[in-house]
């Protein structure tokens, strides 16, 4: 029997996967590449004291604990670390792709991942899903995310703030791992030009809003 996908979405004590139905919005605006600039957070006890506007301190990759295969082993998730907003991975996508295809809701976690499938990031003809997230500690200590197995890895670590992504192929392997490490490569390269090339366009901010908000 032929394997459709090597990987699945793990459940993590409660996940919902909704399509996306916000309308694009229209505009003839003109926008600009943002001036990046480095910031000193509120606490400076933090991991990473300063935060990057369209730019990032250093990325890492972890194990994602979001995507399983069924040996029990993790796809890697890429994490841009001391981005100014954790949504920067999203914005990405939505400035190059447009609206995200899916959405899916983690329980004890206020932002959803937003999921773009069959996508071109490259000039060929493969195609890759992409799935969009993020973590913000507010609290500075960790404590926030006790009883989120999918942020256990940066409990009590005192990081401020990151923006990753994980990248899966059209078969399901996983992008990130250290399969292909010439792909993984091109894939950093990929977002961290996106992420010091995004403009000043808020249209996926207020669009987003207007999804959660929706939801609710």
């Amino acid at each position: 029997m032929k394997k459709k996908h090597l990987f699945y979405l793990l459940i993590i004590l409660s996940c919902s996967a909704k399509k996306n139905t916000i309308a694009k919005q229209k505009t003839n605006q003109k926008y600009h590449i943002v001036t990046p600039q480095v910031l000193k957070t509120y606490d400076q006890t933090l991991k990473y004291p300063f935060i990057h506007i369209n730019r990032f301190k250093d990325f890492e990759i972890y194990s994602s604990n979001l995507i399983k295969n069924k040996n029990s082993s993790y796809a890697k998730e890429l994490r841009f670390n001391a981005t100014y907003s954790s949504f920067y991975t999203k914005n990405v996508m939505y400035e190059k792709f447009g609206l995200w295809d899916e959405e899916y809701k983690v329980k004890r976690e206020k932002h959803p991942v937003l999921i773009w499938k069959n996508v071109k990031l490259f000039n060929d003809e493969n195609l890759y899903t992409v799935y969009a997230t993020g973590f913000e500690n507010s609290k500075g200590d960790g404590n926030q995310v006790k009883s989120n197995s999918y942020h256990k890895q940066v409990k009590g670590d005192n990081y401020s703030i990151y923006a990753s992504i994980i990248v899966l192929d059209s078969s399901g392997k996983d992008c990130l791992s250290d399969d292909n490490l010439t792909l993984r490569k091109s894939i950093i390269e990929y977002f961290s030009n996106g992420i010091k090339n995004l403009t000043s366009n808020n249209e996926f901010y207020d669009l987003y809003w207007k999804a959660v908000r929706k939801k609710k």
